[in-house]
């Protein structure tokens, strides 16, 4: 198995969260590791995401959960790939009024062993992405 996840507390409601995590044209404002979001959030929908670190690449997904103000996934690859992905965005309201938040990401496939060795250390992109949504989501709540 080949995963990696980061949380943080964000001072502010759900919904406050929910807003940032939607407005893909935003996230290069706050989020490091991508220069450009391509897309509409919305069941089924696909979206491309353009690395900071590698331009020129582009990682396609596709939204395929959403519960407003809760969770949302997009998966890379097809179910009968050999190789992909499932990142998870999961709110939480807290008893004070702010928001648990993590992110994961578990790939999945018969390769996975495989491009375990190939697949860089991800862990530092998801540090900066909670972050910087933590900071994009306070300076705007």
């Amino acid at each position: 198995m080949l995963s990696y996840r980061a949380e943080a507390y964000i001072s502010a409601e759900p919904r406050a969260v929910w807003k940032v995590l939607m407005d893909l044209d935003a996230y290069p404002q706050w989020d490091s590791g991508v220069s450009k979001v391509e897309g509409t959030i919305a069941h089924g929908s696909r979206i491309a995401v353009h690395r900071a670190a590698l331009p020129g690449r582009v990682l396609h997904v596709r939204v395929t959960e959403l519960v407003e103000n809760l969770q949302m996934a997009w998966t890379s690859g097809r179910a009968s790939a050999l190789f992909g992905s499932v990142r998870t965005f999961t709110l939480k309201q807290t008893a004070g009024g702010g928001t648990e938040v993590v992110v994961e990401e578990d790939f999945r496939g018969p390769l996975t062993r495989v491009m375990k060795r190939s697949v860089p250390d991800l862990q530092p992109l998801f540090e900066q992405f909670i972050v910087g949504l933590k900071a994009q989501v306070e300076g705007h709540a």
